[in-house]
């Protein structure tokens, strides 16, 4: 949504060179090629909210000062779609320092560019009527941006210009702005700052830059191009374009001029004549000092870094202390010896410090700060409350620097240090006597510091501070920063989690949901001296129990599980788990495989095929998901087979029926059939399993006895045949002697159905021969004419029982009858 901004430019090189009536001389001597440093340009923290308001306060003239009743609008965030987005009214002073935040700026550069382009700071140095004229078109266009070089002049009403003492302006009258939505002095102070930064990030062949953080979502400025002036060096100027070298040349009013850094692009880019830079610089070296000296200096090959301030040069003693004092890496210039040694440490006799450190105070106890020690964390001072708060952060007397009160003051002041600080990871902690407790829950954060008031502290100083158990009153889980152990943290006992298993069976992901927190630093805890690792089984006076997604349940008698004794620390929260009602299934699986197990005395049997699943009349609903160590702790015992399931050996063409712990053969296809036995629905496993757990214990034949009915049958491929006592005496046999020969039941063949069979008859064949068979007396006569037949059967042709030949074959055979 942002517009390009090459058509601004000289209307707002216009309006700079007239907004003021100043000389070109100045504090610094302006130079053309580097009018100011990056690190000037780019340090914004030079300034709090409150300090730029006392600044304009100063001004009794200014237009935008608290003194004057002015606010304006709060920029918040920026994203694509909506554009940049705005809170209530604050002060000016809120305005810029949230502005200059959000996009990495020195607030004095914002500051100095309101002077020069409109001159609110200073209300035109007290002008009379000049910031109250009637005339809204310098708050509108308050720093001249979206001012097209057209000429074009535009009139707006209904936007939010500015607020004074309980009005709210929203008429521009007639003004350059090219757009309602730029025009007001938040609108335009916001997108200065963009375009300073942007300008010189750019300039600088930086083509990814953008602002992302927080509410700020500048992802549509890496697909901007960028058409002002170029550094030296070989850059892309958009990011679908090639790169190129650029000679750091561009022509200002005629000149040539050498732009010698980022910042400095950014100005030209921002304002494309000589004179309205000179404007800016005397305004901003008369208000604020160096543009351009060295926060930081080092002579190449010393190893040592000085911060120049005042008369004195003062050593880093390490890169932290640099840092936290608002100086970059990036801000450290190589300077020669002679540069060096021309600034001199503290002497001796001064009570300063020839060093920096991360707290200080100022030489003397009775100067303006009362002797107070503060500590300097990521470029600003806190002030310590007592020195059992010093010491609690991990500080002795012999860490403080003492040091200029200008020097300790120029860190912004942010007031007095909170006992609750965070980390740039974001972690909160509270600081006690013990050290630092990390406050993994928001509720107990605002519990303990309902005020709200935390200290920001850079990674080293909250490395720093020891670390101490977690501030919590209900069990946590905490996960180290590298690797995958994650503790229990319960009762102050840490209990490690060792597996998923156990973060599963207490529940932790479900019903029993504990907070799970991600050290960023293994040490932002005490080191922990765990206690037994959580188990899935434990023993509680005697009762060995088990859990299951954050249910706890009583083993059966059954079960022999190894448990161990439940540790005291975990008592509240493993009584407060649910109790499960119904007893443990002997089919289960864990929530990680799809195997599933028959337990019984201590030992599982696999469920190994899907069909041997569905005959046992398996569903979801009545196997028990277990955790694993709960299976790992029966012995491993083979296979489980279903009642009545047809089975084979790989290697062999044997086909068997199961019938409770043995397994019976088909002795041929015939007798299988008669059976009704489908081939569709044979396993095939391995002969090992069948032979451990279901050892071939003889064949199925063609008499069936149902023992409960006590009733016989003959089965044949044409069908079941009920057997009579008649029958039986025919086939020279009794219920008692079948039954005593049969060790399966009848019920195991459970495609029969017997209540259909048809009474046997005298006569039988082979399903394979054609000659049939009188039974008489327990013998077998074969009958060889049809007449035979007849004559046997009273002259009817009857029924033949198509049976089985192995059992005919078996059958004494009697003389011929024609």
């Amino acid at each position: 949504m942002k517009t390009k901004f090459l058509h601004i430019l000289a209307i707002v090189g216009f309006i700079s060179s007239f907004a003021l009536s100043t000389s070109t001389a100045s504090a610094d001597p302006f130079n053309a090629n580097n009018i100011i440093s990056d690190t000037v340009f780019n340090n914004a923290n030079t300034m709090s909210a409150a300090e730029i308001d006392a600044f304009l306060n100063t001004f009794p003239g200014s237009c935008i000062s608290p003194n004057s009743g002015f606010k304006a609008l709060d920029p918040t965030g920026y994203n694509p779609s909506q554009g940049y987005l705005y809170g209530g009214f604050v002060t000016a002073g809120q305005v810029i320092y949230d502005a200059a935040q959000a996009y990495g700026l020195n607030p004095r550069v914002l500051i100095v560019t309101l002077e020069k382009e409109q001159s609110l700071v200073t209300g035109r140095n007290n002008f009379a009527g000049y910031c109250n004229n009637g005339d809204q078109h310098k708050y509108a266009a308050a720093v001249g941006y979206g001012c097209p070089d057209s000429g074009t002049t535009y009139n707006y009403s209904g936007v939010y210009l500015y607020w004074r003492s309980g009005t709210t302006y929203s008429v521009t009258g007639t003004t350059c702005v090219n757009s309602a939505s730029k025009a007001g002095f938040s609108q335009q102070v916001i997108r200065a700052a963009w375009l300073f930064k942007f300008g010189q990030q750019r300039s600088m062949g930086n083509t990814g830059w953008a602002v992302i953080k927080g509410n700020w979502n500048n992802t549509d400025d890496p697909q901007t191009c960028y058409g002002g002036p170029m550094t030296q060096g070989t850059f892309a100027r958009c990011p679908s374009g090639g790169a190129a070298y650029y000679d750091g040349y561009t022509t200002i009013d005629g000149t040539s001029v050498h732009i010698e850094s980022g910042a400095t692009a950014a100005l030209y880019w921002y304002t494309p004549h000589l004179h309205g830079n000179q404007n800016f610089l005397k305004i901003f070296s008369d208000w604020f000092g160096n543009v351009n000296g060295p926060a930081a200096f080092t002579v190449p090959g010393s190893g040592v870094i000085y911060i120049p301030f005042g008369q004195y040069k003062y050593q880093v003693p390490y890169a932290a202390a640099m840092q936290d004092f608002g100086i970059s890496w990036e801000a450290v210039q190589n300077v020669s010896q002679a540069y060096a040694d021309s600034i001199p440490s503290p002497p001796a006799d001064s009570g300063l410090n020839a060093s920096i450190s991360h707290v200080v105070k100022t030489a003397s106890d009775s100067d303006g700060d009362g002797g107070s020690i503060y500590l300097v964390s990521l470029g600003k001072r806190y002030q310590f409350q007592s020195m059992q708060q010093f010491f609690n952060f991990g500080f002795k007397e012999s860490d403080i620097s003492y040091l200029p009160m200008n020097f300790v003051f120029s860190r912004p002041d942010a007031g007095a240090l909170s006992n609750y600080v965070n980390s740039p990871y974001g972690s909160v902690f509270q600081v006690g006597d013990n050290g630092k407790r990390i406050i993994v829950e928001y509720s107990t954060y605002k519990q303990n510091n309902p005020g709200d008031r935390v200290a920001s502290l850079s990674y080293y100083l909250a490395d720093k501070i020891p670390s101490a158990a977690p501030l919590t009153d209900r069990p946590v889980l905490l996960q180290y920063s590298t690797g995958s152990g994650i503790l229990l943290y319960a009762n102050q006992q840490y209990y490690p989690v060792d597996n998923y298993d156990a973060y599963r069976c207490w529940g932790f992901e479900g019903s029993n949901k504990l907070t799970l927190y991600r050290l960023p630093q293994n040490n932002y805890v005490a080191t922990p001296q765990n206690q037994s690792a959580l188990s899935c089984m434990y023993n509680m006076s005697g009762t060995s129990s088990w859990l299951t997604n954050g249910t706890k349940a009583t083993a059966p008698s059954w079960i022999n599980l190894p448990a161990q004794a439940l540790p005291s620390g975990l008592s509240t929260l493993y009584s407060s788990l649910p109790t499960r009602a119904y007893p443990l299934s002997s089919y289960v699986k864990t929530a990680d495989s799809a195997a599933v197990w028959y337990l019984q005395s201590n030992k599982k049997r696999l469920i190994s095929t899907y069909n041997t699943y569905q005959q046992i009349g398996l569903s979801p609903v009545n196997l028990d998901i277990v955790p694993n160590m709960l299976l790992s702790s029966f012995t491993d015992d083979g296979i489980q087979l279903a009642n009545s399931q047809l089975v084979k050996a790989a290697d062999s063409a044997a086909v068997y029926i199961v019938s409770d712990t043995a397994r019976y053969a088909f002795p041929t296809s015939d007798l299988f059939n008669a059976y009704k036995n489908s081939w569709g629905i044979i396993d095939s496993l391995k002969a090992t399993d069948l032979n451990k757990n279901y050892p071939a214990s003889g064949s199925v034949t063609t008499t069936l006895v149902d023992k409960n009915r006590q009733a016989a049958y003959l089965i044949g491929v044409n069908g079941c045949f009920s057997l009579s006592s008649a029958n039986l005496t025919t086939l020279g046999t009794s219920i008692s002697t079948l039954t005593a020969a049969q060790p399966y039941d009848a019920s195991m063949f459970k495609s029969l159905n017997l209540s259909q069979c048809r009474q046997a008859t005298d006569f039988v064949k082979s399903p394979t021969q054609s000659v049939v068979y009188w039974l008489n007396n327990g013998s077998k006569y074969p009958l060889m004419t049809f007449s035979a037949l007849l004559q046997k059967n009273a002259g009817k042709e009857p029924l033949v029982m198509n049976l089985d030949s192995t059992y005919i074959n078996s059958l004494p055979t009697g003389s011929s009858i024609y």
